[in-house]
């Protein structure tokens, strides 16, 4: 019998499957979209197309297989990553890559049709827009079609001035009376906590119901000066929507729906303005307020509107002072004659590493964006903007700050590199460009979600950052250098775990057919060198991953007539998952461990007598904490999905989704690593 590589052994049944998705994806696309498209019009058919793609995008995000599903035209991808898993991981998964393909290449098919209705979308214009004329796409679309850039940034300066006035307005004056009424009651802290517990409770667990909408808020105390029962329950549904996604949607936001609202803010009236468009804005403000009167504020502090204006320029001054005191420091040594080139140039290269660590570490990138000078009139607005809905006025300063700082003394550093070696490209100590075979290697592998969307992040944000965030490219490349290493040795060993398991025969050809391909390409690779005296980079990793082949086919062969497992391996009890894939906590912690756990979340302030206190914006606490317990290894290493729910339900947290990292995640992150380090658990 002839014995093919995987890739060759597969392809007719490969082929067939990609028949029956495209199959699949072209019935899909006339009977959700071309049979209802006949009757209507542009407009109509732009929202059912964005309708679809809203409804695929939801299936491909919970999909396990996104490699399959965003390579859908790349064949020969698309083969060698089928019959690698077919291969080492011995299942089937035809229906599974018919489903996937289909879905991306009916994503495909609803982004072409969309083109040339983008053709028929009408001109917008600020003056259109503070005129009320109404456009059927700026009204139904979040994403804006046929507008300038000026004239969006102008619609988002009114938009944004005009609901910080309302929602400014309306919260201050509803905590004025939540105030009064905390002097003629005996606890108004009970009060407070109370009222804060109707919103995150209540208000946010609520059903999509406009009644039960309706009796929910004429529930808070706020409502005793505003009438929720005069609210559209299919508007305050929608907006309900946004608010409990934490969602800003602009398009509500228009001079017709504000501007009546803002002659009444002017007009200075007690009670209740917004319409379903802006009270959560409100709402979520006043709960900002609770939590800081919970964590101490005193009740009675006057809440003022900040001096955006002076707070800004003050802030910037700062940075600028530090800026040219760095610079002082920075040229003093680089212009330095009695330090040596060399000197100099790990001098140089040791700085720019410092502020790359900076930016990475920087949690508010998006605002390097409006560092450029065709964007920094943007500054101002996106400031005001941001502090005043996200509650953290200091916050932004801080994150102005120091993005500008890191933003000119990386210029100016690689303008100095530049001066000195007159080279643009910084000369980096064992500088690695044999990154770029990592992606051809990974499709060799066998890709799962994480690593895919990983390698697919990576790609992502190398782009955008390199686009949007106007740093020294060296910056950027050494960030996508980094994550590649660490995605490609990340993938290694998800595949040695492959290995492990994986039936003989199979690996075996896994094995042969992938050192097949890879001599094939080092043949190729030398084709080309008689060109030049050598290559750009020494392909490090494609030897690697070679030599990593050659060792597991080594290994097979001199063990493959073994067969022996010590006699008390075969009856230890290993830890498994019940029937329901949960674990009871005392299956993975000791009781001290436990102790240590319960008492580490009474006093991080996530418990109360053992029960969670914290709100639902709050829950991403958790995953810091087991991201801690994890690299401390006081918890087994099992997915931080499965050790999330087990701390949840020990606790009483309702989990109803994963949970991904945030800025609460990092944040409790670094409060339990530094517990851990503060309270040695080592002794448990």
């Amino acid at each position: 019998m002839t014995v093919k590589p995987i890739n060759t052994s597969l392809k007719h049944h490969f082929e067939t499957l990609m028949r029956k998705a495209n199959e699949k994806a072209s019935l899909m696309f006339q009977i959700n979209y071309e049979e209802k498209a006949i009757s209507l019009d542009a407009l109509n058919q732009f929202l059912l197309l964005s309708f679809e793609s809203e409804r695929i995008d939801k299936i491909i995000e919970n999909s396990d297989y996104p490699f399959y599903i965003k390579n859908h035209s790349s064949e020969d991808w698309l083969l060698t990553q089928f019959s690698s898993r077919a291969f080492l991981l011995n299942i089937d998964e035809s229906d599974s890559f018919i489903d996937a393909v289909s879905f991306g290449k009916y994503r495909s098919f609803i982004s072409k049709a969309k083109d040339p209705l983008r053709d028929t979308v009408p001109q917008y214009s600020f003056e259109k827009f503070i005129n009320d004329e109404y456009c059927a796409f700026f009204s139904n679309f979040n994403t804006y079609y046929r507008l300038s850039e000026e004239d969006y940034y102008k619609i988002k300066e009114w938009q944004t001035t005009a609901l910080i006035k309302l929602v400014g307005y309306e919260y201050r004056m509803l905590i004025k009376k939540i105030q009064a009424h905390c002097i003629v009651i005996n606890n108004p802290l009970e009060f407070i906590i109370s009222e804060k517990e109707k919103i995150e409770n209540r208000l946010k667990k609520a059903k999509e119901n406009g009644k039960v909408l309706k009796e929910i808020l004429s529930d808070l105390f706020i409502f005793k000066f505003g009438n929720s029962n005069n609210y559209d329950e299919d508007l305050l549904i929608k907006n309900y929507r946004n608010y409990k996604s934490e969602v800003m949607v602009w398009k509500y936001i228009t001079p017709k729906i504000i501007t009546p609202l803002l002659y009444k803010v002017d007009s200075k009236i007690k009670e209740i303005i917004s319409t379903e468009q802006t009270i959560f804005y409100t709402i979520n403000k006043i709960a900002d307020w609770f939590e800081l009167v919970i964590k101490g504020l005193p009740i009675q502090t006057e809440i003022l509107e900040p001096k955006w204006d002076i707070l800004l320029t003050g802030e910037l001054e700062k940075a600028d002072t530090k800026i040219l005191l760095l610079t002082d420091i920075i040229e003093e040594f680089a212009y330095n004659p009695e330090n040596s080139e060399a000197e100099i140039k790990d001098y140089l290269i040791e700085q720019l590493e410092e502020y790359r660590g900076k930016f990475n570490s920087c949690e508010k990138k998006y605002l390097f964006h409006i560092h450029q000078d065709d964007k920094k009139y943007l500054l101002s607005r996106m400031f005001i903007s941001n502090a005043f809905f996200n509650n953290d006025v200091q916050g932004e300063l801080d994150g102005i700050s120091e993005s500008f700082i890191i933003q000119e003394i990386s210029w100016l550093i690689a303008q100095i590199y530049k001066d000195i070696f007159n080279t643009h490209q910084i000369d980096y100590p064992h500088k690695d460009e044999a990154y770029f075979d990592i992606m051809f290697l990974l499709h060799q592998m066998v890709l799962d979600k994480e690593l895919y969307e990983s390698l697919q992040n990576s790609l992502y944000d190398f782009f955008r950052h390199f686009e949007n965030y106007f740093l020294p490219i060296d910056i950027h490349f050494q960030n996508q250098r980094d994550t590649m290493s660490k995605l490609f040795h990340k993938a290694i060993d998800r595949l040695q775990s492959i290995f492990d398991d994986a039936e003989t025969s199979n690996k075996i050809l896994f094995l042969q057919s992938r050192l097949k391909e890879l001599r094939q390409r080092e043949l190729q690779i030398k084709g080309f060198q008689p060109r030049k005296k050598h290559t750009l980079y020494d392909h490090k990793y494609s030897k690697f991953f070679k030599e990593f082949l050659e060792i597991e086919a080594e290994f097979i062969k001199e063990t493959r007539e073994l067969n022996s497992i010590p006699l008390f391996i075969e009856n230890k009890p290993v830890l498994q998952l019940d029937s329901t894939n949960t674990l009871s906590v005392q299956k993975l912690f000791t009781i001290e461990k436990e102790t240590y756990l319960l008492q580490m979340l009474e006093n991080l302030c996530i418990t109360s007598n053992g029960k969670s206190i914290l709100s639902i914006r709050k829950k991403g606490a958790i995953r810091g904490i087991v991201e801690a317990l994890l690299e401390n290894n006081l918890v087994p290493h099992l997915s931080i999905e499965l050790l999330c729910n087990f701390i949840a339900e020990k606790i009483g947290l309702d989990l109803k989704s994963k949970l991904d990292e945030s800025h609460i995640s990092k944040d409790f992150y670094k409060k339990a690593t530094s517990y851990i380090k503060n309270n040695n658990p080592n002794q448990l």
